[in-house]
């Protein structure tokens, strides 16, 4: 199937409600769409998600990538993960970094192949291949620490046995919200995600210190990206696991870490690393190295999420950060299901996903999904 069109759209996906962590508050996505189409007239669809604290990248960005990376998939075949691989590898020699864009586009030609062949797209790959995944809940930062209650009690019924509470601006106020958490259940699994908030190694430690009466699973990111050496003394000093994720985009970053001994755990996720076939690299290393890891997620729309549902599907994960999808308010795909602390793995063709049809903005390369 040769490539005739790569096509970029910019979109702005609303939430529920205002997302805040560490640095960002997020009142909408803004993502681009990638759409790749074949001379037969088959559509692949990825999606990038443009994190420009986490992976330096930008709507614009992205799109600009895509321009020179699309001299590189006009022409081409695309009829097996063999011709996904030689597309990739050529992109990514050409183009440095840009990890979402890759994984938009990667997620789409995946896509492409599953749909030729009448197979989901984690059926393409010869591996065991689960029908669900086993997801953590997610608590933005919030103030109001009733509705920290509510919240908690919400994910309880919903069947969740862990939660992912974002914190890392105001250690007290933290402290006081997993006090509630801890109040309400001593049952349910909690995990620290810091984004990078502490930022001082001596502070890191006594805070680690300091939290552990609330049992938490582990500690994630709590400074700095670039601080491998810093992590490495937090986990010397500190009762609780840490795991990295800011910190961990490539298999090279996941070498040195564990070479390092730096953290317990880290996140994989496709668009830091470049997508489902890099992050499988990852897992496999982390796997013949005993290295933990979690299989994360930027708050993608169930296009996103569907590429990172395929990709947990297929590997040996200690719990899914896609929580993050009962965040959205409107989408522009359906297809995935979120059933108690669990998410279905799709068993329709290719991401195994529908799109809709998105109403279009003034922006004539923008469409915008708010209610």
């Amino acid at each position: 199937m040769e490539i005739v069109e790569v096509r970029a759209d910019n979109v702005y996906i609303s939430l529920k409600q205002p997302f805040t962590y560490t640095g960002v508050t997020l009142h909408h996505l803004p993502y681009v769409l990638i759409t790749i189409k074949t001379k037969s007239g088959i559509l692949g669809y990825g999606e990038a998600s443009a994190a420009w604290d986490i992976t330096g990248e930008t709507q614009e960005s992205v799109r600009g990538a895509l321009r020179h990376a699309e001299k590189l998939l006009t022409g081409q075949a695309v009829d097996d993960i063999a011709d996904v691989w030689g597309i990739m590898h050529s992109i990514a020699h050409a183009i440095a970094f840009n990890g979402a864009m890759k994984c938009a586009v990667e997620t789409a030609l995946l896509d492409i192949v599953g749909k030729a062949r009448g197979r989901p797209v984690s059926d393409l790959f010869n591996r065991t291949r689960k029908n669900k995944v086993t997801v953590s809940a997610l608590l933005p930062i919030t103030r109001d620490l009733a509705t920290v209650e509510d919240t908690i009690h919400r994910i309880l019924q919903n069947g969740f046995t862990q939660v992912k509470i974002k914190a890392g601006i105001d250690f007290m106020h933290d402290k006081k919200v997993l006090k509630r958490i801890r109040k309400i259940s001593s049952d349910i699994g909690i995990t620290l995600d810091i984004n990078q908030g502490w930022r001082q190694i001596d502070r890191a430690i006594d805070y680690c210190n300091a939290l552990g009466e609330f049992d938490l699973l582990w500690i994630e990111q709590p400074i700095a990206a670039d601080d491998f050496e810093g992590l490495k003394k937090i986990r010397e000093h500190c009762p609780v696991k840490i795991m990295a994720d800011e910190s961990m985009h490539t298999l090279k970053d996941c070498r040195i870490l564990c070479e390092m001994q730096a953290v317990d755990l880290v996140n994989i996720k496709l668009a830091k690393c470049g997508g489902l076939l890099s992050a499988l690299a990852i897992a496999d290393f982390c796997d013949a190295h005993e290295q933990a890891y979690v299989v994360g997620s930027m708050i993608e729309s169930t296009l996103g999420m569907a590429a990172n549902v395929h990709f947990a599907s297929l590997v040996n994960y200690t719990i899914t950060d896609f929580g993050s999808l009962s965040f959205l308010d409107q989408d522009y795909a359906t297809g995935l299901h979120l059933r108690g602390n669990g998410i279905d793995v799709p068993d329709k063709a290719g991401l195994g996903i529908a799109m809709n049809s998105p109403n279009a903005s003034n922006d004539k390369n923008s469409y915008r999904f708010f209610s």
